[in-house]
């Protein structure tokens, strides 16, 4: 039954751009069948993206694996009968949403996007960040964050890593709230966004010696 099981599964993976491997677990959180042959021996019993999907369709946070991005997409198996059978796998190439997440076109030379959600005292980013990959947040920049996380949505100057910025900051609906709780920051630099302002002064302040002539 696993190869014909497998076959199916290849079937439906090669037929829908970004599935990487689908993966079949029974109750118990045991592989049973899987496109690419391997990790029949992996149980997943306790990965949030097997406990999250015995119950509702879900999608887990990407991590690196071999210096590409994926995400588990998640889903219970259920028989005609009603009767559950365990949870579909499909391990999604993520590539995509993290370059869009760091793709800077429009944000000039210091703008940046990010997605987070809490843990503990730290930011657990959805995206590597681009300007400060890797370190803790400034409690300034972690309460801006914190007030998206939290389901609120404005805009403020604020302190970041020692540059002022201006930050935008909203939540995001990326899992069920109920799951987890995210939340989004646009941030660029004041120099950088009053750039434009300062140059306009300059140049009314240029306009109005040479009128005075």
């Amino acid at each position: 039954r696993r190869p014909r099981a497998g076959k199916i599964l290849a079937d439906a993976r090669d037929g829908t751009h970004g599935f990487i491997d689908i993966g079949a677990c029974g109750e118990a959180g045991r592989v049973l069948a899987t496109t690419n042959g391997e990790g029949l021996s992996r149980n997943f019993a306790d990965e949030l993206a097997f406990i999250h999907g015995k119950k509702q369709p879900f999608l887990a946070a990407p991590h690196e694996r071999d210096d590409r991005f994926v995400a588990y997409l998640t889903a219970p198996a259920i028989a005609e009968s009603g009767e559950p059978l365990g949870v579909v796998m499909v391990l999604l190439d993520a590539q995509p949403l993290v370059d869009l997440l760091n793709d800077r076109t429009g944000l000039g030379e210091t703008g940046e996007i990010l997605v987070a959600r809490r843990t503990d005292d730290r930011l657990a980013y959805l995206a590597p960040p681009i300007h400060s990959p890797n370190v803790p947040m400034e409690p300034s920049e972690a309460e801006v964050m914190a007030l998206a996380i939290a389901g609120e949505s404005g805009a403020r100057e604020t302190d970041c890593l020692g540059t002022e910025v201006l930050a935008d900051y909203r939540p995001v609906t990326f899992q069920s709230r109920d799951v987890e709780r995210w939340g989004m920051v646009t941030k660029l630099d004041t120099a950088e966004a009053y750039a434009p302002v300062a140059a306009l002064r300059s140049s009314l302040l240029l306009l109005d010696a040479l009128l005075l002539l």
